[in-house]
């Protein structure tokens, strides 16, 4: 058994658990640690969904984004959605979803981070609300499994009163990519011969891309190469005045394996994480990591990357000597 497996399972007890398995047929970083989650879980643990008790929608998974709109929905208008009748145990989610038990069973919550509280100004408003529905950690039936120091951190200074219901399991790091691509994505048709720098996750203003492709010069024989599907609150041109930028939006696991495999560094322009799966990524595939001076890179790659402060020049002058050393 892992370590990974052993902190999980000690976390979560021996009794029966069920897994919420929303995210189990996507794409993304979500889905590939749900996926992680999943299988160091026993084996008879059942993956289930969850239905709006107002709109009487139920499913297993697969279900679709639909089904999953409502739920939202429903949150937004302070009617809450329950998880099947049948489960009258424990569950896992993978991240905070606003459903909830309606038992007395346990609620283990997988905790990415809490932005849309600590810096709403990074969210659309919607989002905002939907995530404080999302949290309600009263009673003695919730757990927080936080994926840093730094997020319990965060989490326990926010909310005080969750001393001793909270625990630190880092994201699972093992290689999890599959070992053939879908074929038909942006990433599948990318040259990997080209000389490029990478950077992955949602265009969004936390990921500070602005600050990213200032510090790239159009005259340099390396690329930027984004990964990342459009999110909220960026221009969809961020990068339209840079030809040596390219974006690729549509990029299944399978060719981003390959992406990381061929970078030349991995760069992290972050103003804030709780993680950060694809800095680990990148680090398994053995490529330099440049990563912004925040405190969850610090905790977790200090001695493995080079750090900057965003300001003006910092970064392109750390991909300068990256250049010339190379």
């Amino acid at each position: 058994m892992t370590s990974y497996a052993s902190k999980l399972r000690s976390i979560t007890g021996s009794e029966k658990i069920f897994f919420d398995g929303s995210f189990l047929d996507k794409f993304g970083g979500i889905t590939r640690e749900s996926k992680a989650m999943l299988k160091q879980l026993p084996k008879d643990t059942r993956v289930v969904t969850y239905k709006n008790q107002h709109l009487a929608i139920e499913g297993q998974i697969p279900f679709s984004k639909r089904i999953r709109q409502i739920n939202f929905q429903a949150a937004y208008l302070k009617r809450p959605s329950f998880y099947p009748p049948k489960i009258d145990t424990s569950i896992l989610q993978p991240q905070v979803m606003p459903i909830k038990l309606r038992g007395s069973g346990v609620r283990f919550i997988r905790l990415h981070d809490l932005f849309p509280i600590t810096n709403p100004e990074w969210f659309p408003h919607r989002q905002n609300v939907l995530f404080r529905e999302s949290i309600n950690f009263e009673g003695e039936n919730i757990f927080l499994i936080c994926d840093s120091y730094y997020s319990q951190e965060v989490l326990l200074r926010t909310f005080p009163a969750l001393k001793g219901r909270t625990d630190v399991l880092y994201c699972n790091t093992e290689n999890s990519f599959p070992k053939i691509s879908c074929g038909d994505c942006d990433g599948c048709s990318f040259d990997t011969e080209l000389l490029y720098f990478l950077a992955v996750g949602t265009i969004e203003p936390r990921k500070n891309y602005s600050y990213l492709v200032s510090e790239i010069p159009r005259s340099w024989s390396h690329k930027l190469v984004i990964v990342g599907k459009y999110g909220w609150k960026t221009s969809s041109n961020f990068a339209a005045n840079n030809s040596n930028v390219l974006w690729l939006q549509s990029v299944c696991d399978g060719a981003l394996k390959g992406l990381y495999q061929h970078a030349v560094a991995y760069i992290s322009t972050s103003l804030d994480e709780g993680f950060n799966l694809p800095a680990f990524e990148a680090r398994n595939f053995g490529i330099p990591l440049i990563l912004s001076d925040i405190p969850v890179h610090n905790e977790l790659h200090s001695g493995h990357a080079k750090f900057f402060t965003t300001e003006a020049g910092k970064l392109n002058k750390i991909l300068r000597e990256l250049l010339i050393t190379n």
